[in-house]
């Protein structure tokens, strides 16, 4: 199931156009999840976050990336010209920047969550054929009260920093 608030920007075949904030989705449905660089345009990211919670199943894994700047805490001073918004926050569609709490919002949403880069996990032939950055952290959640997928996760990062996969 693909979901999208405006699928019209790129032209994508959706399943489900719908805000992140309130998914017309019944709990515990989602395997994965995937939002590249979607929770930055996003003005209640808390809501929408919790959302990514409660449509995981309790086996399943969001896979989240974001802009983050080496601040403690993220950046989220309402601004309301698209000028502004650029040079704060890199682009004008952009409603914060997200600091190194990025993954503490995400536990206090009900996620568990680990981190880890392309540097880490793969070859750099690799990282250069897809042009990825280096350093920019991949967030693997699931639901904080899933004991078990909590216990694989820490598994899959490891494997994942050994070159297992």
């Amino acid at each position: 199931v693909t979901v999208d608030a405006d699928p019209q920007a790129d032209g994508r075949m959706v399943d489900v156009v719908a805000s992140l904030t309130a998914l017309p989705i019944p709990p515990a449905v989602f395997d994965v999840g995937l939002g590249l660089h979607v929770l930055e345009h996003i003005p209640d990211d808390q809501a929408a976050m919790r959302e990514i919670a409660r449509v995981l199943r309790p086996s399943g894994i969001a896979i989240v990336q974001v802009p983050l700047s080496d601040s403690a805490t993220t950046d989220e001073e309402v601004l309301d010209s698209p000028e502004d918004r650029q040079l704060r926050y890199g682009q004008a569609d952009h409603v914060r920047m997200y600091g190194r709490d990025f993954e503490s919002r995400l536990n206090a949403a009900g996620l568990f969550t680990v981190s880890i880069t392309p540097r880490e996990s793969m070859p750099q032939e690799a990282i250069e054929k897809y042009g990825l950055q280096a350093d920019e952290a991949l967030v693997l959640a699931v639901r904080r009260d899933s004991t078990w997928a909590k216990a694989h996760l820490e598994e899959l990062a490891q494997a994942l920093r050994r070159g297992a996969f």
